[in-house]
């Protein structure tokens, strides 16, 4: 991952998160920390992981993966590798390689 990429994901990330403080998304609301915990994990970074287990609790880290948020981390080229089921259903179950 170019260092390019691993800004725009995290300005990304932060931008989320500020829609969800400001309830600027609000149909995705509910999605967002969902969102924010794979990013979190995406980017190895355990400061975002504490600060969204402080924010959300710890079942954000195993919370359900919408469709919503697989089309989001497509568009920002986060994919789910071919050796993860078809279906994940928590940030926990994907394979990050």
């Amino acid at each position: 991952m170019s260092t390019n990429s691993i800004i725009a994901i995290n300005n990304f990330y932060d931008m989320l998160l500020g829609f969800h403080e400001e309830n600027k998304l609000p149909s995705h609301r509910d999605e967002i920390p969902c969102l924010l915990a794979f990013i979190a994990v995406y980017l190895n970074s355990t400061h975002k992981i504490n600060e969204l287990e402080q924010k959300f609790g710890i079942e954000v880290f195993s919370t359900e993966i919408t469709p919503w948020i697989l089309r989001t981390l497509e568009q920002i080229r986060i994919e789910i590798p071919s050796n993860a089921r078809d279906s994940p259903v928590n940030v926990q179950e994907v394979n990050i390689m």
